[in-house]
Protein backbone atom coordinates (compact mmCIF):
# COMPACT_ATOMS: atom_id res chain seq x y z
CA UNK A 1 0.00 0.00 0.00
CA UNK A 2 1.50 3.17 -1.16
CA UNK A 3 2.11 5.73 1.54
CA UNK A 4 1.46 9.55 0.46
CA UNK A 5 4.67 11.30 0.02
CA UNK A 6 6.30 14.89 -0.31
CA UNK A 7 8.79 15.82 -2.46
CA UNK A 8 10.61 18.98 -1.53
CA UNK A 9 13.42 21.28 -2.35
CA UNK A 10 15.46 22.22 0.62
CA UNK A 11 18.42 24.81 0.24
CA UNK A 12 21.46 26.01 2.94
CA UNK A 13 20.92 29.75 2.96
CA UNK A 14 24.49 30.85 2.75
CA UNK A 15 26.09 28.65 0.56
CA UNK A 16 23.45 28.21 -1.72
CA UNK A 17 23.60 24.44 -2.14
CA UNK A 18 19.89 22.66 -2.77
CA UNK A 19 18.70 19.13 -1.72
CA UNK A 20 16.02 17.40 -3.88
CA UNK A 21 14.30 14.38 -1.42
CA UNK A 22 11.00 12.58 -0.89
CA UNK A 23 9.58 12.11 2.71
CA UNK A 24 6.58 10.92 4.20
CA UNK A 25 7.12 12.93 7.08
CA UNK A 26 6.42 16.89 7.32
CA UNK A 27 8.68 18.64 5.16
CA UNK A 28 9.69 22.09 6.74
CA UNK A 29 10.36 19.99 9.92
CA UNK A 30 12.27 16.92 8.13
CA UNK A 31 16.25 17.88 7.86
CA UNK A 32 16.74 15.57 4.95
CA UNK A 33 18.48 12.10 4.58
CA UNK A 34 21.41 12.61 1.68
CA UNK A 35 24.78 11.57 2.77
CA UNK A 36 26.44 14.30 1.46
CA UNK A 37 23.77 17.19 2.34
CA UNK A 38 23.90 15.83 6.14
CA UNK A 39 27.73 16.46 5.99
CA UNK A 40 27.30 19.67 4.63
CA UNK A 41 24.55 20.89 6.67
CA UNK A 42 26.62 20.10 9.77
CA UNK A 43 29.66 21.30 8.18
CA UNK A 44 27.83 24.83 7.39
CA UNK A 45 24.69 24.67 10.17
CA UNK A 46 21.64 23.62 10.23
CA UNK A 47 20.34 26.81 10.80
CA UNK A 48 20.72 28.13 7.66
CA UNK A 49 18.24 25.22 5.65
CA UNK A 50 14.83 26.35 4.30
CA UNK A 51 12.68 24.22 2.68
CA UNK A 52 11.97 26.30 -0.87
CA UNK A 53 9.77 23.72 -2.45
CA UNK A 54 7.39 20.69 -1.16
CA UNK A 55 4.50 19.08 -2.64
CA UNK A 56 2.62 15.80 -1.44
CA UNK A 57 1.86 13.13 -3.98
CA UNK A 58 -1.12 10.56 -3.51
CA UNK A 59 -0.12 7.90 -6.27
CA UNK A 60 3.27 6.16 -6.76
CA UNK A 61 3.60 6.53 -10.54
CA UNK A 62 2.98 10.56 -10.43
CA UNK A 63 5.64 10.73 -7.51
CA UNK A 64 7.97 8.77 -9.26
CA UNK A 65 7.36 10.12 -13.14
CA UNK A 66 7.73 13.30 -11.65
CA UNK A 67 10.72 12.96 -8.81
CA UNK A 68 12.36 11.69 -12.41
CA UNK A 69 11.72 14.07 -14.72
CA UNK A 70 12.98 16.90 -11.96
CA UNK A 71 16.13 14.95 -11.71
CA UNK A 72 16.95 14.67 -15.34
CA UNK A 73 15.74 18.23 -15.75
CA UNK A 74 18.07 19.58 -12.89
CA UNK A 75 20.91 17.29 -13.72
CA UNK A 76 21.04 17.06 -9.71
CA UNK A 77 23.51 14.34 -9.17
CA UNK A 78 26.48 15.63 -11.88
CA UNK A 79 25.05 19.69 -11.22
CA UNK A 80 27.15 21.57 -8.44
CA UNK A 81 24.22 23.13 -7.57
CA UNK A 82 22.68 20.24 -6.04
CA UNK A 83 24.16 17.49 -3.70
CA UNK A 84 22.17 15.07 -4.37
CA UNK A 85 24.51 11.93 -5.16
CA UNK A 86 21.79 9.78 -7.42
CA UNK A 87 18.66 10.54 -9.25
CA UNK A 88 15.52 11.05 -7.00
CA UNK A 89 12.90 8.25 -7.81
CA UNK A 90 10.76 8.90 -4.96
CA UNK A 91 11.00 5.37 -3.57
CA UNK A 92 14.38 5.01 -2.64
CA UNK A 93 15.34 5.72 0.87
CA UNK A 94 13.61 5.13 4.23
CA UNK A 95 10.95 3.00 4.16
CA UNK A 96 7.45 2.86 2.25
CA UNK A 97 4.98 0.44 4.32
CA UNK A 98 5.82 -2.13 7.25
CA UNK A 99 8.45 -4.08 6.92
CA UNK A 100 7.66 -7.70 6.14
CA UNK A 101 8.00 -10.51 8.93
CA UNK A 102 11.06 -11.98 7.18
CA UNK A 103 12.55 -8.80 6.86
CA UNK A 104 12.20 -8.04 10.73
CA UNK A 105 13.91 -11.26 11.81
CA UNK A 106 15.98 -11.35 9.15
CA UNK A 107 17.25 -7.51 11.26
CA UNK A 108 16.82 -9.40 14.74
CA UNK A 109 19.34 -11.77 13.95
CA UNK A 110 21.68 -9.40 12.26
CA UNK A 111 22.10 -7.25 15.14
CA UNK A 112 21.57 -10.45 17.91
CA UNK A 113 25.03 -9.82 20.27
CA UNK A 114 25.65 -6.50 18.41
CA UNK A 115 27.07 -4.11 21.17
CA UNK A 116 27.40 -0.47 20.57
CA UNK A 117 31.24 0.62 21.73
CA UNK A 118 31.58 2.91 24.40
CA UNK A 119 32.31 6.10 22.49
CA UNK A 120 28.81 5.45 20.65
CA UNK A 121 26.96 5.18 23.67
CA UNK A 122 28.51 8.64 25.18
CA UNK A 123 27.76 10.43 22.20
CA UNK A 124 24.30 9.04 22.50
CA UNK A 125 24.19 9.93 26.03
CA UNK A 126 25.68 13.39 25.26
CA UNK A 127 23.37 14.01 22.51
CA UNK A 128 20.88 13.88 25.41
CA UNK A 129 22.20 15.10 28.29
CA UNK A 130 20.23 18.53 29.27
CA UNK A 131 17.45 18.36 27.43
CA UNK A 132 14.47 18.20 29.15
CA UNK A 133 11.22 16.18 28.86
CA UNK A 134 8.04 16.95 28.40
CA UNK A 135 5.26 16.29 31.26
CA UNK A 136 3.91 13.46 28.64
CA UNK A 137 6.85 11.99 28.09
CA UNK A 138 7.57 11.70 31.72
CA UNK A 139 4.56 10.32 32.68
CA UNK A 140 5.53 7.40 30.15
CA UNK A 141 8.58 6.27 31.44
CA UNK A 142 7.26 6.34 34.81
CA UNK A 143 4.67 4.43 33.87
CA UNK A 144 6.93 1.60 31.97
CA UNK A 145 8.72 1.65 35.08
CA UNK A 146 6.23 0.24 37.53
CA UNK A 147 5.91 -2.48 39.24
CA UNK A 148 9.86 -2.96 37.92
CA UNK A 149 11.94 -5.12 40.67
CA UNK A 150 15.96 -3.66 40.47
CA UNK A 151 18.21 -6.33 41.35
CA UNK A 152 20.87 -5.38 44.01
CA UNK A 153 23.84 -6.20 41.98
CA UNK A 154 22.54 -3.58 39.58
CA UNK A 155 21.50 -1.06 42.55
CA UNK A 156 25.46 -1.30 43.15
CA UNK A 157 26.75 -1.15 40.23
CA UNK A 158 24.14 2.56 39.36
CA UNK A 159 25.21 3.57 42.54
CA UNK A 160 29.01 3.15 42.03
CA UNK A 161 28.66 5.02 38.91
CA UNK A 162 26.83 7.87 39.78
CA UNK A 163 29.56 8.13 42.23
CA UNK A 164 31.69 8.04 40.01
CA UNK A 165 34.01 5.79 40.90
CA UNK A 166 36.50 4.06 37.80
CA UNK A 167 35.28 0.96 36.08
CA UNK A 168 38.16 -1.10 37.70
CA UNK A 169 37.26 -0.19 40.62
CA UNK A 170 33.53 -0.94 40.30
CA UNK A 171 34.25 -4.38 38.61
CA UNK A 172 36.57 -5.07 41.79
CA UNK A 173 33.70 -4.26 44.49
CA UNK A 174 30.79 -5.62 42.60
CA UNK A 175 32.89 -8.78 42.45
CA UNK A 176 33.70 -8.72 46.67
CA UNK A 177 30.25 -7.91 47.19
CA UNK A 178 29.04 -11.01 44.86
CA UNK A 179 31.23 -13.94 46.49
CA UNK A 180 30.40 -12.41 49.84
CA UNK A 181 26.53 -12.40 49.33
CA UNK A 182 26.63 -16.02 47.37
CA UNK A 183 29.05 -17.95 49.47
CA UNK A 184 31.86 -18.33 46.64
CA UNK A 185 34.64 -17.26 48.58
CA UNK A 186 33.88 -21.05 50.56
CA UNK A 187 33.42 -22.84 46.82
CA UNK A 188 36.80 -21.77 46.05
CA UNK A 189 38.50 -22.24 49.11
CA UNK A 190 39.32 -19.00 49.79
Amino acid sequence: MFTPTYLYIKQHSVTKKCYFGKTTQQPVAYRGSGKHWKSHVRKHGREFVETIWFHLFETEEELTRNALAFSRQQDIVNSSKWLNLKPENGLDGGMIGKHSPEAIEKMRIASTGVRPSAETIELRSAKLRGVPRSEEVRAKISETKKGHVVPDETRLKMSLAAKKIPPLVRSRITASMLIGRHGLANKRGM
